[in-house]
């Protein structure tokens, strides 16, 4: 399954982080990938950076009138679980938001396979105010 450095999620408190959630492989290992929103990165972006960090091959296909990584691999495997926004708070993570390129969100199951790999509570939904 997955390992500990699989599971990225954001170590500043407060701060908006996008995700992107996936399966990698055969085995679907799950993967966590977020880039801070002040790096003004998209999902589409992160998707590549993650699927390039794992020598994953794919070919762009195209999404809501923009050629993006698609949401299963068409060429080595994974699948795109989620998508979204997320944000510490304390020792709990909230995941929230959907992709506006891709138009999914957050996926739970996904979070709670993952939660084996973080020392931080995953939770689905907003954070508090």
């Amino acid at each position: 399954m997955g390992k500990i450095e699989d599971i990225h999620v954001p170590f500043a408190d407060n701060e908006d982080f996008k995700v992107v959630q996936v399966y990698v492989g055969v085995e679907e290992k799950p993967v966590i990938r977020i880039f801070s929103t002040n790096m003004r990165k998209t999902h589409a972006y992160i998707l590549d950076s993650l699927l390039h960090t794992y020598k994953i091959e794919y070919t762009r296909e195209k999404i809501n009138d923009k050629m993006l990584p698609p949401i299963i691999g068409n060429i080595d495997p994974y699948r795109v679980a989620g998508m979204g926004t997320c944000k510490k708070i304390e020792d709990k993570v909230y995941f929230y938001h959907k992709s506006f390129d891709y138009k999914i969100g957050i996926s739970e199951d996904h979070l709670q396979k993952s939660q084996a790999f973080s020392d931080l509570e995953l939770i689905v939904g907003n954070p508090p105010r």
